[in-house]
């Protein structure tokens, strides 16, 4: 069967937000599948196998790595400083 969204939607709602606000990063279809059943946008994050084609069209971004994201955050969530203060 398919996973169960059941842990995101869970989790945005412990954090207070629409699962829709959410941004999951994941490196498996299955938690691809659950993020994205649950509403929050997906970024994948592949570990040590390629996503399918139908991960790969359900992902807002699939990345190489983590550090990739740090340039895109501001994208998804408006305007962020991410300077530190002098």
């Amino acid at each position: 069967g398919k996973p169960d969204p059941a842990v995101y939607r869970l989790a945005a709602e412990r954090l207070g937000v629409p699962a829709h606000a959410c941004v999951a990063f994941e490196d498996s279809d299955f938690g691809a599948q659950s993020a994205a059943g649950a509403g929050a946008s997906v970024v994948t994050v592949p570990d040590l196998k390629a996503p399918t084609p139908e991960i790969v069209a359900l992902s807002l971004h699939v990345l190489a790595s983590l550090d990739d994201a740090v340039a895109l955050v501001p994208s998804w969530f408006g305007r962020m400083d991410t300077q530190q203060p002098a």
